[in-house]
């Protein structure tokens, strides 16, 4: 079949293009060639154009920036990508792309809309309301732009859900929820490069990745405040904060007087996480009951699973379904008492912890690799090709 375009309203370096970029990869192996288009990435320690996860697509494109100011130019590179390729993909409902693709796109081109997240102030999660106009925008694109899909995708049951509600046939809705690069992520790979970078020897070590953002900082303090109770009851403990963002996670650090227990390790490179999960006895990930959390599909949970690390988390929308069945350990809700008494478990417990590990990994090879998950989307890109 004729290639697919991922077209994204964020930077190449941004979670979502870590999505199209780890079932562009497989998808390239099963002879479908993909290209890119969204905004340039930020420069960071290693040139993003450069690294690795990119060189899947067949082509990088970019948008022109300013956005709004050079919306016909934008438009007309669109339009020149949309003839070189059969399938669409594009990430979300977000107005300036959707309009982009609305206006764009020929007859012949089928259109994939990925809602792989809502966007945390639009839609039905209720964060609408906060934003004003541009609240009430993205509601509107956001309950309309699948619509006009040939084919949704959605990484959650519950957004499988919302779709159907919205009107969406369930024979065009698609679950592809976010997966792991199995050549990135295996059980098999040693930490040893983490513990002795981080200075954390023979501690037992619990890792939290998120993106620490001030509007989730409620969920970062819950985190540190069940790892304060773990250290009671194991002192030498020690927590590894992985991630970026504007919230300033020492400050939050050190007002639990947890600063020797600790270490943030803030942005690291995409290599660098593997390493990091594997150093790590037991994963911790806070998550509220919020429609925006319920309806999400953490990316970190295939690659702890993959990487065979027992998960402590809420039983909250998706996480219910992906740790069922023994694949981690499960709490009632969000408290920092249930967190901290399923890490001590774990931590105490070695063989319960590789128990759970064995069959989070299997797990995620049979639900979660991009391999599979590439395999499915191709057989829903043929469909549309011969429809």
């Amino acid at each position: 079949m004729k290639g697919v375009a991922f077209v994204n309203h964020l930077r190449l370096g941004s979670a979502s293009s870590f999505r199209q970029a780890g079932l562009a990869k497989y998808l390239d192996r099963l002879a479908v060639e993909g290209e890119f288009l969204g905004l340039r990435g930020r420069a960071t320690a290693r040139d993003t154009e450069t690294m690795e996860e990119w060189r899947c697509f067949r082509r990088i494109n970019y948008w022109n920036e300013p956005l709004i100011r050079r919306f016909s130019e934008n438009l007309g590179l669109f339009k020149k990508v949309a003839r070189e390729n059969l399938v669409l993909h594009v990430n979300r409902a977000n107005p300036y792309t959707a309009t982009i693709a609305s206006l764009g796109k020929s007859g012949r081109n089928k259109l994939v809309v990925d809602m792989e997240d809502w966007d945390g102030f639009g839609g039905y999660s209720s964060y609408a309301s906060l934003y004003g106009g541009r609240g009430a925008l993205l509601t509107l694109y956001e309950n309309a732009f699948p619509r006009l899909g040939d084919l949704v995708l959605t990484v959650s049951h519950l957004l499988t859900s919302r779709m159907a509600q919205l009107g969406v046939p369930r024979k065009k809705i698609l679950l592809i929820p976010n997966g792991y690069d199995e050549e990135l992520f295996s059980p098999s790979m040693s930490g040893d490069e983490a513990r002795d970078q981080y200075g954390l020897g023979d501690s037992p070590v619990v890792i939290y990745m998120s993106t620490f953002h001030k509007f989730e900082r409620g969920l970062h303090e819950i985190a540190l405040s069940a790892f304060k109770e773990v250290t009671r009851r194991i002192p030498d403990a020690r927590l590894l904060m992985v991630g970026g963002g504007n919230l300033p996670v020492s400050s939050l650090i050190a007002e639990r007087g947890l600063e020797n227990r600790v270490i943030p390790t803030g942005f690291v490179e995409r290599r660098m996480v593997a390493v990091l999960i594997a150093s790590a006895d037991v994963a911790l990930h806070v998550i509220s009951d919020h429609p925006f959390h319920a309806a999400s599909s953490p990316m970190v949970m295939p690659e702890y699973m993959a990487m065979g690390k027992p998960i402590v988390a809420p039983k909250t929308g998706e996480l219910a379904y992906a740790l069922t069945g023994g694949a981690g350990w499960l709490v009632d809700s969000a408290r920092p008492e249930l967190l901290a008494e399923g890490v001590v478990a774990l931590l105490k417990d070695e063989p319960r912890r590789r128990e759970m590990g064995l069959t989070a990994a299997k797990k995620a090879r049979e639900e979660y690799s991009y391999r599979s998950l590439a395999a499915k989307l191709k057989t829903a890109y043929l469909r549309l090709s011969e429809g």
